[in-house]
């Protein structure tokens, strides 16, 4: 059998300086990949907006799609959550050989539980469908049952190509997954631009079914010529999907988050569910970059220190991921907040995108701002419970969040409409931040960022708000005013960091990580 060799001598001692430059590079590396795929992704929801605008045909695509994302984020994250530890303590256990046989397994059945479930999907969508939208008007839900058939074989793809992250991610290949990410929204675009003139849009469900059968064969390409075994060589060798049911739960946090959004939005005026669409988009667009590039070079690291009882290490590691995502997200909520309708206007308002409906989606993207620091943060320490190996608390915090959040769903949704719905969500990553935050202090309690170095970074951005009053607001382009004023800001709040020593302090935090794992 063809298969690759990894040395197994303990690495030599490279000094903190080359310790830190390694996982910088794989890093940033990943950050650029995770951006261009952010970016074709994002130029997918231009087009839609520009096509569609806020209307109905948006709302009833997203309905449809709502349980194939439930199954992409809670199943994808799950089995890259459960595997990619198991999967290297197999290697190590029993070897190499081993590792392969557990992964063919693997790949096989949920080859088969992914089609069996895409179909299921497909076949009972008439019922689903107004379950999850039941506010919705009649051919709002008969457009999206006809669009959840074309959407159905995401949930195989999705299944497969997502144990196939973890086992080339437990292998040490990050960059695979980042590039497949990439292709799939890449397809996307082109194809929604080329036929939403025609198929209406239907075009971008097709894009969608279409980009994630791209992702798994992209892949699958790593195992080209690779025979890999059938059997495996003892029995457990074959990790079973049920043992990832905990993590299937935690992960779906927010996927199950926002279908219960979709649902008291469907209760709101037309439109409100599109509007949430695009502010969450362009929420989670800096989001998504920060929180994938840090959690995919830093889990399988935490889960090796964690599970050789090395504390210290992953504690700083732990804290290192928390200060730059801080250092950096801070500023990013203040100011998406301030022009959260720039923001809006130039990347939406065109064509049947309109003013009215720019000004809902800036009120809701002003919402989602305030979640910018829980949500991440909460990731991130999610992430190192269970690379720690947790199962209970990360269950009991993720069940709070949610009921949290549904609460607050109600609430805020009668008194702030659809600008409620996103708020609730900041509440709701806060509360599971917290919670996280103290379940993992009492496994690394090295796990916090410098107190000094937040309250450093909170002056500097409150500095570059309040130097944006230099600049006159409204008039002119949302352009020219983006570039004036965010220019401003970054100016203001970048001179402040080297003033107080934040970046100084914040590379030192990066150095005793290097330290710990060198």
């Amino acid at each position: 059998m063809n298969v690759e060799r990894r040395s197994t001598m303990a690495p030599a001692k490279t000094g903190p300086l080359r310790g830190l430059a390694r996982p910088a590079v794989v890093t940033l590396t990943i950050a650029t990949c995770t951006l261009a795929s952010k970016l074709a992704g994002f130029g997918r929801e231009l087009i839609m907006a520009r096509y569609f605008g806020v209307t109905a045909d948006v709302d009833a695509l997203l309905v449809a799609i709502t349980p194939y994302w439930v199954f992409i984020l809670v199943v994808g994250e799950a089995l890259r959550f459960q595997f990619i530890p198991k999967l290297t303590a197999e290697e190590t256990r029993y070897g190499l050989a081993a590792f392969w046989r557990a992964s063919a397994v693997l790949v096989r059945r949920t080859a088969v539980i992914g089609i069996v479930l895409s179909t299921t999907l497909a076949l009972s969508a008439r019922w689903w469908v107004p379950a999850i939208a039941p506010g919705a008007s009649k051919a709002t839900l008969e457009l999206a049952i006809r669009l959840a058939w074309l959407l159905s074989p995401i949930v195989a793809a999705s299944l497969v190509g997502n144990v196939l992250v973890a086992v080339l991610n437990a292998r040490g290949r990050l960059l695979r997954s980042a590039i497949a990410d990439l292709a799939y929204n890449a397809f996307g675009v082109p194809f929604v631009l080329l036929f939403a003139g025609t198929l209406g849009i239907r075009a971008a469900a097709w894009g969608w079914t279409g980009g994630y059968v791209l992702y798994c064969l992209v892949l699958l390409g790593a195992f080209a010529g690779r025979r890999l075994p059938w059997r495996g060589s003892r029995p457990g060798a074959a990790l079973g999907l049920l043992d990832a049911a905990p993590l299937m739960f935690i992960a779906a946090a927010t996927p199950i988050t926002m279908a219960v959004d979709r649902l008291v939005a469907s209760r709101l005026p037309t439109g409100s569910i599109a509007a949430l669409n695009y502010a969450f988009k362009l929420f989670f667009f800096p989001v998504g970059i920060l929180v994938g590039a840090l959690g995919a070079v830093s889990y399988p690291r935490l889960a090796r220190s964690f599970a050789s009882q090395r504390q210290v290490e992953a504690g700083n590691a732990v804290a290192a991921d928390l200060t730059i995502y801080l250092v950096l997200a801070t500023p990013l909520s203040a100011f998406f907040a301030v022009a959260s309708l720039e923001i809006v206007e130039l990347f939406f308002r065109r064509g049947v995108f309109d003013s009215a409906a720019a000004r809902l989606t800036a009120d809701c993207l002003r919402a989602y701002s305030f979640g910018i620091l829980p949500y991440g943060a909460g990731v991130l320490l999610m992430r190192a419970n269970l690379a720690a190996n947790a199962r209970r608390g990360p269950v009991v915090a993720t069940s709070v969040a949610l009921a949290t959040n549904v609460l607050l769903d109600v609430v805020l949704s009668g008194t702030l409409a659809a600008p409620g719905v996103a708020l609730a969500f900041g509440c709701a990553g806060l509360v599971s931040a917290v919670l996280y935050g103290a379940q993992l202090l009492r496994r690394a309690r090295g796990a916090i960022p410098d107190v000094s170095v937040m309250l450093a970074v909170l002056g500097c951005t409150v500095a570059g708000i309040a130097a944006l009053r230099i600049v006159p607001s409204g008039g002119g382009s949302p352009l020219a005013w983006l570039l004036a004023r965010g220019g401003l800001f970054a100016v203001v709040v970048a001179g402040g960091y080297a003033a107080t020593g934040v970046w100084s302090r914040t590379r030192a935090t990066l150095l005793r990580s290097a330290e710990a794992t060198s």
